[in-house]
């Protein structure tokens, strides 16, 4: 067996292991939690309002490739809908069985580059769209913190350190974005200051391989941003995306909620989103665990226990499991039956992405290679 063959067969014993200590310890707590409290959830719910809330996590998937699509498209490219489709599928499932997601962007970008797509633009797409991803639920977070904030001061001091530790991690990803544009060279004075430390107190090994990465960062966002001054039009269209996409996986709660109760339906939003954010700072695959804390502590403000139990678990089949399943066989099905372009010419609109984007890129096309059958 490949060895990349072996890490993802292990990533997804690791989800399901998570998936499973976290139900089980849920079933032994709780005596309102059993199989005949979820068929009675069920029998009185609205199965339409269920299959609308599986309907917003297709949408999840459907919108990054409208995303993705939309950004190849202004760069010259013409990727089929099915290709488009196929780098979201990639994305949301690598996303879902690594660690903080580290898995989804170069899963994404190989099939972009095996489908022809210079590794510059697929690298300046993936960041763009990154940016537009963080800042909408940056926005949509905002919004609902502004408008709901005593319900925020209602929490419990872990939940609110989960939820500002959300906001935290997001606003920094957009800072170090800023500073790689605006002042790299700090960036890559500070940033090697930090591994030579990490080094020397035996955090992490191979110095020049996490000096060459922090380069390679820095070059990447500042190269992508020279496309952006030439395509500032785009990222409106983009963000646009990226906000729907998020209020459709934030509906998936909402619906299910919406389904067996007489509940507020922009209730159901807020609470999602306090949720979302907060699980968001986790460095697990889905935030196990943590979004499990979050959904209990945050919706025991408008149900009683034994509801919240059953929507959670409803909730996080259809949104993560069921997600991960259906974007995980999209991705083999392309895999398999997608012809392989790599060798195609590609296209003249292709200079538009600079040459240390590509640069960077090149390195993500070569490790593909050995992963290609992954």
């Amino acid at each position: 067996m490949k060895k990349s063959h072996k890490k993802q067969l292990l990533n997804i014993a690791f989800v399901v292991l998570l998936a499973g200590l976290t139900f089980l310890m849920l079933f032994l707590s709780s005596d309102e939690l059993n199989m005949e409290s979820l068929t009675s959830f069920f029998a009185d719910c609205n199965l339409w309002l269920i299959a609308a809330a599986v309907g917003c996590m297709l949408l999840y998937i459907v919108m990054e490739a409208a995303s993705l699509h939309i950004i190849l498209y202004r760069f010259g490219h013409r990727p089929r809908l099915s290709a488009s489709l196929a780098y979201s599928a990639s994305d949301v499932y690598y996303s879902a069985i690594t660690p903080s997601a580290t898995g989804g962007q170069p899963a994404s970008a190989f099939y972009m580059i095996r489908d022809g797509v210079s590794g510059g633009t697929a690298c300046f797409a993936l960041v763009f769209n990154l940016l537009a991803y963080t800042a909408s639920l940056l926005t949509i977070g905002t919004v609902v913190l502004a408008l709901n904030f005593p319900l925020f001061l209602s929490f419990s001091i872990w939940v609110k350190l989960f939820i500002i530790a959300g906001f935290v991690a997001q606003l920094s990803l957009l800072f170090l974005f800023i500073a790689c544009i605006r002042h790299p060279g700090a960036v890559l004075r500070l940033g090697n200051f930090l591994i030579t430390v990490l080094v020397r107190i035996r955090i992490i090994r191979k110095e020049e391989k996490w000096r060459g990465k922090l380069d390679r960062m820095v070059k990447k966002y500042r190269g992508c941003y020279e496309c952006f001054q030439h395509q500032r039009g785009l990222f409106w269209q983009v963000f646009l995306c990226n906000v729907l996409q998020r209020a459709s996986l934030i509906f998936v709660s909402a619906l299910v909620c919406f389904s067996a109760t007489d509940c507020s339906l922009w209730d159901m939003f807020v609470m999602q989103t306090f949720a979302m954010i907060g699980y968001n700072s986790i460095p697990l695959p889905g935030g196990s665990g943590a979004y499990e804390f979050l959904y209990i502590n945050i919706y025991e403000k408008a149900f009683g226990s034994d509801f919240i139990l059953i929507a959670m678990m409803v909730t996080r089949v259809i949104s993560y499991y069921l997600s991960m399943l259906l974007s995980g066989l999209y991705t083999a099905l392309y895999h398999v039956l997608a012809p392989n372009r790599r060798k195609e010419a590609a296209s003249p609109a292709d200079t538009q992405a600079p040459a240390a984007v590509a640069q960077e890129v090149t390195s993500t096309e070569t490790e593909g290679d050995s992963n290609e059958k992954a």
